[in-house]
């Protein structure tokens, strides 16, 4: 009987230190509204995260709200209509150029994942004959925009020699270059691959694999990812750890899923009514996708310049005064690093240290992927599943 009350005794001990630790690991937020600029493959991690349940493993109750470009998305965030946007890392500096500290916390495609195409309908031989041209992104100011901005400065094609218009990142897209309402456009699969099997434009810049965002930004570049304003991540750091385990937890599931796993797990509404051609896009831009959530060493501070000086031509700053953005910093879900002042004039001086620039991003998705390695020792135990 001693054995028994003992036995009963210890039980009873183990038991309130797992619910103690359980309880200490909780978000402080469990109701999350996301707003994503896409449901397109980019953000693929988010709906898988989603679709297989990660999110509310991690004990999150998350909605998350489609807006036509990353703009919008941005506005929901800034507007208070949600805690969290899927978005490109770039409107973190832009929103710091305007004195607002958002922070980016994992990172779901390592290019940008995008490409731009010249309606075959268009007169085109160089970048220099877009100078005219009515050109489609997702919405204005949106990240698209920033892209296309780029290669105009890049080619010597004034920002106003074009004329931009918002198209969406769905059927609308397709649409407006079919209808002849733009001469070229800026989008991501499964867009683009259809305008592609259609013969409808000629692809000039892609950034869905590493070679193509290596010819257009001379380097890695983080496109999409999670992020949110400073306060929120403050107030809520163990709600936006939950957040970055479900999607690095989506990122390894689907580094060894096969194309009917993807399938299987997708949503029809977001596959533009074609499973087969959706499936060929995802196996052109797989490699866009970040395996673990992290932004690489040899991105680094690099990444971070690429970024500002991408937000800087969107504005067309690039030879303007001393416009100081602050960095949006995270070494870890707590822990904050000293801020670094940085001038679209004087850009060429920030971040060369790597270490340094190693600090420019957030790391939640380091604790992610250490925390999942665990996760899955802890399935063995409990058959729970793996990531």
């Amino acid at each position: 009987m001693r054995i028994l009350v003992a036995a009963a005794g210890l039980v009873a001990s183990v038991l309130a230190v797992l619910l103690q630790t359980a309880s200490a690991q909780a978000p402080e937020k469990r109701k999350v509204n996301i707003a994503t600029a896409s449901l397109g493959l980019p953000y693929l991690p988010l709906i898988i995260a989603q679709q297989r349940k990660y999110f509310a493993d991690e004990g999150l109750e998350v909605e998350i709200a489609a807006f036509a470009g990353g703009s919008k998305a941005l506005q929901s965030l800034m507007g208070g209509s949600s805690d969290v946007a899927s978005g490109a890392y770039s409107n973190t500096l832009n929103m710091a150029a305007k004195g607002q500290k958002l922070v980016y916390f994992v990172t779901q495609v390592r290019y940008p994942a995008l490409a731009i195409g010249v309606s075959k309908k268009a007169k085109y031989s160089t970048p220099a004959d877009l100078k005219g041209m009515k050109i489609g992104v997702s919405a204005p100011g949106s990240s698209t925009h920033m892209i296309v901005n780029y290669l105009l400065a890049k080619n010597g094609v004034g920002l106003g020699d074009v004329s931009i218009i918002g198209v969406g990142t769905s059927a609308g897209a397709v649409a407006a270059v079919e209808k002849g309402e733009i001469d070229a456009l800026i989008n991501s699969d499964p867009v683009m691959m259809k305008l592609e099997a259609d013969k409808a434009v000629t692809i000039i810049a892609d950034t869905r694999t590493e070679k193509g965002s290596q010819d257009l930004f001379g380097g890695p570049y983080p496109e999409a990812g999670l992020y949110a304003t400073g306060d929120f991540i403050a107030r809520n750091p163990k709600t936006i750890q939950a957040l970055t385990n479900a999607i690095v937890r989506a990122e390894l599931w689907m580094a060894k899923a096969s194309l009917d796993d993807i399938a299987a797990n997708v949503p029809p509404e977001h596959m533009l009514g074609d499973k087969e051609l959706y499936l060929a896009s995802y196996r052109k831009m797989r490699e866009a996708h970040s395996p673990d959530g992290q932004i690489t060493r040899e991105g680094g501070a690099d990444c971070s310049q690429r970024a500002l000086d991408l937000a800087c031509r969107c504005e067309g700053r690039q030879h303007q005064g001393r416009g100081h953005l602050r960095q949006p910093l995270r070494r870890s879900r707590a822990e904050e690093v000293p801020g670094q002042d940085v001038s679209c004039h004087d850009r060429d001086k920030a971040g060369h240290d790597e270490e340094r620039g190693l600090g420019l991003f957030p790391n939640p998705a380091r604790d992610a992927a250490q925390g999942l390695r665990a996760m899955r020792y802890a399935a063995r135990l409990t058959d729970w599943g793996t990531p």
